[in-house]
């Protein structure tokens, strides 16, 4: 409701602005309309197809009409475009391995190492700490509630658990890192939970914080888990300061429907300079998920997926016993980002399925025709399904993606045949491949540079 509140209240001041914007322009001497013809792919000609009569010049139009072709398409190849997408990708390894030997990663290594040589006595120390990764693992659904009250106390607890922010209360406070004991310290008070120590593991100077805050929980009056009625965490905010620097934050929120399942999840992580952040929609009507990763100038990686229909229980069950999908899912979509290219890919499914089922119905029957249901399905693929790639900066398209099919005939047996599925690129030079051997060959060096980020982090953090 808040959020349709602001929507509402939005539009009510767009409304009243362009109001008053009116009433200024009536006062304005009246002008002589200009023609202005859009230029789209930015050449500085117009399109004769698309005009608009304005007093000053629009954003993207120009005076002229003298653009045969403001598609807004790039005409490099396909060998020039994997090129490109090559060197995007190892641009964008060149950005993690910064992220890898930043502040942040090096400071978290010695929390670890601190945290593990500490007295294996203070028995408060790994318990908040495991209470704190307990958190974040119920909030990524790694565990259920009743596997975190099972996993954050002792074996033999002398009290039951009853709450997470029962834990929360509990464990608030101060740990500072006494090097001459080589050991924690603790100072209860307060409405945080505070590690001071070290950025350095060979250091004795406590000059990093790692602070976890703003806790809250909701209690949900009929949950999934039945075995559990504590509260579910629905804020949470960590951060880690260096020198007076924030060199890493993690923070989430969620709502939950009346069973205890997260509805709405957004979540962040920033490591200097670089933020991540994820959200997560799971509703009767929309189910997506959405991520980018950016540095302080421009995003590196992101996509979203998102398909929409009903997803209600009942529906779902009836959909199950019809064996109708189209009752479910209505059509979907999906963006994918790598620097400066993007691809983006839209299905309509409730008209593409019962075509499909059209093409396979009767395949073992006598008379099928196998080559006309294969033309049948590539039409209907590709009139329900489009994907295509281009680039972000300029919107100009580099290729768009056509599904084709053919008839396989069994080695063996001669008389039966199977229609297999393909797709190729089209790239606005004319040139054609095939996805798989697009993506067969050429990607070894980002593969390479990938896993040895990754054994580096793994070394350096710990799985």
């Amino acid at each position: 409701m808040k959020i349709k509140n602001w929507i509402y209240l939005t539009g009510l001041v767009v409304s009243f602005s362009a109001l008053i914007s009116c009433g200024e322009d009536e006062k304005d001497e009246p002008c002589a309309p200009t023609t202005w013809y859009q230029d789209k792919d930015g050449d500085g000609l117009g399109n004769p197809a698309v005009s608009v009569e304005e007093c000053e010049q629009p954003e993207g139009y120009v005076a002229n009409a003298d653009d045969d072709d403001d598609s807004g398409s790039t005409t490099i190849s396909a060998e020039q475009h994997k090129e490109i997408l090559q060197d995007e990708g190892l641009a964008f390894v060149g950005e993690m391995n910064q992220m890898e030997q930043g502040a942040a990663a090096q400071t978290l290594v010695a929390f670890r190492v601190f945290i593990e040589t500490s007295e294996p006595s203070n028995g408060r120390v790994e318990s908040v700490n495991n209470v704190v990764d307990r958190i974040i693992s119920l909030t990524k659904r790694e565990i259920s509630p009743v596997k975190f009250a099972s996993t954050t106390t002792d074996p033999e607890p002398e009290e039951e658990f009853n709450s997470i922010d029962e834990l929360w209360n509990e464990y608030k406070g101060v740990y500072e890192w006494n090097a001459s004991i080589a050991d924690w310290e603790y100072t209860a008070g307060g409405d945080v939970i505070q590690f001071l120590f070290p950025s350095d593991e060979n250091s004795t100077i406590n000059n990093a914080a790692l602070t976890v805050q703003n806790y809250e929980g909701v209690i949900i009056s009929n949950p999934i888990e039945e075995e559990y009625s504590g509260d579910l965490p629905s804020e949470f905010l960590m951060d880690l300061v260096v020198d007076d620097v924030k060199e890493l934050e993690y923070g989430f929120s969620i709502d939950y429907s009346d069973e205890g399942e997260p509805e709405m999840l957004e979540t962040h992580l920033f490591v200097n300079p670089f933020t991540l952040t994820y959200e997560l929609t799971n509703t009767e009507t929309k189910i997506g998920t959405g991520f980018s990763f950016e540095n302080a100038t421009q995003e590196l990686l992101g996509s979203e997926i998102e398909i929409n229909g009903n997803f209600d229980d009942d529906i779902i069950e009836e959909a199950m016993d019809l064996e109708d999908p189209t009752l479910v899912v209505s059509d979907g979509s999906l963006e994918f980002r790598i620097m400066n290219v993007k691809f983006l890919g839209e299905m309509d499914f409730a008209d593409l399925y019962p075509k499909v089922e059209a093409v396979f119905e009767g395949e073992d029957e006598p008379g099928y025709d196998h080559e006309l249901k294969a033309d049948e399905l590539a039409a209907a693929l590709n009139e329900h399904i489009s994907i295509g790639t281009s680039y972000i900066d300029t919107g100009d398209k580099i290729a768009d993606v056509e599904f084709y099919t053919y008839v396989e005939v069994d080695e063996f047996f001669p008389e039966d045949k199977y229609i297999e599925l393909g797709g190729r690129l089209l790239f606005a030079d004319g040139s054609k491949i095939d996805l798989e051997d697009y993506f067969e060959d050429g990607w070894q060096e980002i593969e390479d540079e990938l896993e040895a980020l990754f054994d580096a982090i793994e070394e350096d953090i710990g799985s």
